[in-house]
């Protein structure tokens, strides 16, 4: 699964410094990388090899167009490298229209809201086809990362953005959820999954889905219950079972899979083994005879 962040390369004249300054700031926040030439080009290295560099490793090329743009010497260069190397080209309307060898190219109307505008350009790279699903692979990737409340928290506006949720997101997403106790405790987060998992628990898988409602009783003792029965029954459909394939074929936390696991071997209904297995040691967990 590509998910990456998804490179843009700001061309604008270099009077419009602290409005491409802005934009970029817009973008990232939007969680894209942004090249802008002024900023980011340390003052050692060739300038013009490091634009050449970046315009060919950008995802996208976004011009910001109006009169300073184009009596620059350097931003029409940039316009015809990226037209050369075929990139993504969403031209800004900054006060005048793409010319030339970009005019074919529908621009954006840059409004007083810059915010507004690049959710604009967002929702442009969207409908392009491979950056539509390395965009949202990203989205979900930072997301089911989160590593605090506040940032679980700010993700999930990023999430609301895909709706509607294939099924392959809508998995991705809840098995983030069980994984991540910071994305549990999130004020904002939490409730935006629970109403998620309604909406579109018919494209869950099923064992998930009950992993999910093990997970929301409140009652420890009958959650641990819940998850031991689930554990139980995981070994009588899959027989003896690794560490590992617990890892893998379960979402829970596995400190709470291990904790159901030792209940069970004290209650004489599970045994375990150290073995060797392709060369790494694992706890092997299989029922008991009787």
């Amino acid at each position: 699964m590509d998910a990456r962040q998804l490179r843009v390369f700001l061309s604008y004249s270099s009077i419009d410094k602290k409005l491409a300054g802005e934009v970029k700031q817009c973008l990232e926040s939007l969680d894209f990388e942004v090249f802008l030439a002024h900023e980011d080009i340390e003052p050692a290295i060739e300038w013009q090899e490091e634009i050449i560099q970046q315009l060919k490793t950008c995802d996208i090329f976004l011009p910001i167009i109006n009169d300073n743009f184009k009596e620059s010497k350097w931003t029409d260069q940039e316009s015809g490298f990226a037209l050369a190397l075929n990139k993504l080209i969403i031209p800004i309307n900054a006060g005048l229209v793409p010319y030339g060898f970009i005019g074919k190219y529908q621009a954006l109307k840059l409004g007083h809201d810059i915010l507004d505008s690049c959710m604009k350009v967002r929702e442009r790279i969207r409908t392009h086809t491979p950056f539509k699903e390395i965009m949202e692979n990203h989205i979900i990737k930072e997301f089911v990362e989160s590593e605090n409340f506040s940032s679980a928290n700010t993700r999930v506006k990023s999430l609301e953005f895909l709706e509607p949720f294939t099924p392959s997101q809508i998995n991705e997403i809840l098995r983030g959820y069980l994984a991540n106790d910071q994305i549990q405790g999130a004020w904002r987060a939490k409730p935006k999954i629970v109403s998620w998992v309604e909406k579109y628990k018919d494209d869950i898988n099923s064992i998930l889905l009950e992993q999910f409602e093990i997970f929301s009783i409140e009652d420890w003792d009958k959650r641990m219950q819940a998850i031991e029965e689930l554990v139980y029954r995981f070994l009588e459909e899959n027989g003896a079972t690794t560490d590992l394939e617990f890892k893998e074929h379960l979402d829970l936390p596995y400190s709470f899979i291990l904790d159901a696991l030792s209940r069970l071997e004290k209650e004489g209904k599970v045994v375990s083994e150290r073995k060797v297995i392709d060369g790494r040691s694992s706890s092997v967990y299989s029922l008991t005879a009787n």
